[in-house]
């Protein structure tokens, strides 16, 4: 197919980013475009960024974005696809480490689930929902694919059957795990005491890297400001803000019940497993992280400008 490259530059400028953040992230979109645009054109692509929400159990809402959901030409199956970027690869990080770590992560769980079980919010981009399952498959796939930042940059996983297979219990283990973390978060809330973790070995992750609030956890600085209902859902994404005030415009959170409500995603869900206090804090957003600005730049534009790619190739089927 022919692609409208101006309609893919007005994406990447839509986006706000500007400076090395542009230029690397456009970089990043004209390699994937060149090496992956041919192999992906032959599968029917059914929805692009395709927000998502399941309510696990009441008021415990878990939400996320599809960044594509396609009918593979090789299975014949409904497919989820996540796109991401990641460093260059060195002696300790690789496709092969790469892959095995997402591959047996909660985050392309999560996604199955949604694709799954899920509700699809309505966009511009997808007006009508991708995909209903009357009847949950027993297993969903979900094709991960990484461009890294190197020079030049290399498709990870650009094989159209690297597929990884999640199985219904494997979902069905993460269904209850975020039950059981809403319950959790909810129970806590209603002792109003603070703080809900202490200081720690979590306090610093895989890559020996400090949580952005020990320095204020370590000073006993635990501050306490009152939530709202308009500032709920503003740690998330970009994607699940949407989904959130989808959720608020159906009347499905409320002024009524938002105090109980619970929303989790894959990126909240590791927050607390890392540090609940951690969690309640990005929740409050007591202190803005303002950390790898330049990254998230790079991740936008990255995937407006391969989003509007799948765009072109759903209009024109």
């Amino acid at each position: 197919m022919v692609l409208d490259e101006v309609r893919i530059l007005e994406a990447l400028r839509g986006t706000g980013v500007q400076g090395e953040a542009l230029e690397e992230g456009s970089r990043l979109v004209d390699h994937w475009i060149g090496e992956v645009a041919e192999l992906d054109a032959r599968d029917e692509t059914l929805a692009v960024e395709a927000g998502f929400y399941v309510e696990v159990a009441p008021l415990t809402f878990v939400v996320g974005t599809q960044d594509r959901i396609f009918r593979s030409h090789l299975t014949g199956k409904v497919t989820g696809a996540e796109w991401k970027t990641t460093k260059h690869e060195t002696k300790f990080w690789n496709k092969e480490g790469w892959f095995e770590s997402i591959s047996n992560s909660h985050q392309l769980t999560t996604y199955a689930i949604g694709l799954a079980y899920g509700s699809f919010i309505p966009t511009p981009r997808n007006e009508f929902p991708p995909v209903v399952f009357y009847e949950p498959p027993e297993e969903m796939d979900i094709l991960v694919r990484a461009v890294s930042k190197s020079y030049p940059p290399q498709i990870w996983r650009k094989r159209e059957g690297d597929l990884v297979t999640v199985s219904k219990e494997r979902m069905n283990a993460l269904v209850s795990t975020y039950r059981n973390v809403g319950e959790a978060v909810r129970g806590m809330r209603g002792t109003a005491r603070v703080p809900w973790a202490v200081t720690g070995i979590h306090c610093t992750n895989m890559f020996r890297k400090e949580c952005f609030f020990l320095n204020q956890c370590r000073k006993g600085e635990v501050l306490t400001p009152p939530l709202s209902f308009d500032r709920l859902g503003q740690n998330f994404s970009p994607g699940s803000q949407k989904v959130i005030q989808y959720l608020k415009e159906s009347g499905r959170v409320t002024e009524g019940n938002w105090r109980d409500v619970v929303v989790l995603s894959a990126s909240t869900l590791g927050d607390w497993f890392q540090c609940s206090e951690k969690w309640r804090r990005e929740e409050a957003r007591l202190e803005s992280e303002g950390e790898a600005n330049f990254e998230q730049g790079i991740g936008s534009v990255f995937h407006a400008g391969v989003g509007s790619m799948y765009e072109q190739m759903m209009e024109e089927r």
